[in-house]
């Protein structure tokens, strides 16, 4: 009986500790959010501000446009840069006004990082006239750099052949920049009798020499006689000899030379420049 009693009470003890714990959950407390602080730095040079801008080129977009040069790769942004009235963009270097674009066009376009290209709004942050887009050039910060460029071209007609060549020589550290550049322009002359030009022969130009009437007349009347018509222009017959006789004239045509290769349509040129 002691035995029996003992189990009753130990489980009458376990059976109110089994429904407290089902009557009364755990507490929870509303833990807030953790707080998330994101820092960003802007690229050195970069003129974004609150405007978003029209486009963004880094390295790899200028490369994949295929630009040889920056002034061939403004031609391919054209569309970009250029404003509503069709105007052309105003020019900055890492940020700041520049005298032209002429100040960095000889920098080759692997020196650029980032190009950007800002809406008309932004341009009177810079002192433009609200017409315009502005772009902003942003070199690397380290670049080095010697290119060779050679464009050489010809005629189908012959002669006229020219022979474009430029060195640059460009060094970036940091805000200092040194660019050298140099260019050569070779044009092969080209003269009349490269070309299909038929000598003029009204012109009277000729190495033997006319003879020609005062005022349009008549150079001799025996010579009429003798060549059977009014004769106002007579070629020098090209023997002395025969100069001498007035027979030799009747029948001599009106002398006209070829100055066609003497005459210079292009000249020859050599332009330098650095």
């Amino acid at each position: 009986m002691r035995r029996a009693a003992w189990s009753i009470v130990a489980l009458g003890l376990s059976g109110p500790a089994f429904a407290q714990d089902e009557a009364s959950p755990a507490p929870q407390t509303d833990v807030p959010p953790a707080e998330v602080t994101v820092t960003g730095k802007r690229i050195p040079g970069s003129v974004i501000g609150a405007v978003a801008p029209v486009a963004v080129l880094d390295a790899q977009a200028m490369e994949a446009m295929g630009a040889t040069s920056l002034s061939d790769l403004l031609k391919k942004m054209k569309a970009l840069t250029s404003s509503v009235s069709g105007g052309e963009p105003v020019m900055l270097l890492n940020g700041r006004r520049v005298s032209g674009f002429s100040e960095f066009q000889s920098l080759p376009y692997e020196a650029m990082e980032r190009v950007e290209v800002l809406p008309e709004q932004e341009a009177a942050r810079f002192g433009y006239p609200p017409t315009v887009r502005v772009m902003n050039f942003i070199t690397k910060k380290k670049f080095r750099a010697v290119t060779v460029q050679q464009l050489p071209s010809l005629m189908t007609d012959g002669g006229g052949a020219t022979n474009y060549a430029e060195i640059t020589s460009a060094r970036i550290d940091g805000p200092r920049r040194l660019t050298f550049s140099a260019t050569h322009l070779h044009v092969d002359p080209v003269f009349q009798s490269q070309r299909d030009i038929v000598p003029d022969p009204d012109m009277m130009f000729a190495t033997t020499g006319n003879v020609t009437g005062v005022g349009g007349a008549s150079l001799d009347p025996r010579l009429d006689r003798l060549a059977g018509r009014a004769v106002t222009v007579a070629g020098v017959p090209t023997d002395p000899a025969a100069r001498r006789s007035l027979d030799a004239y009747a029948d001599s045509p009106v002398a006209v030379t070829d100055p066609g290769r003497y005459r210079t349509l292009q000249p020859l040129t050599d332009t330098i420049e650095a």
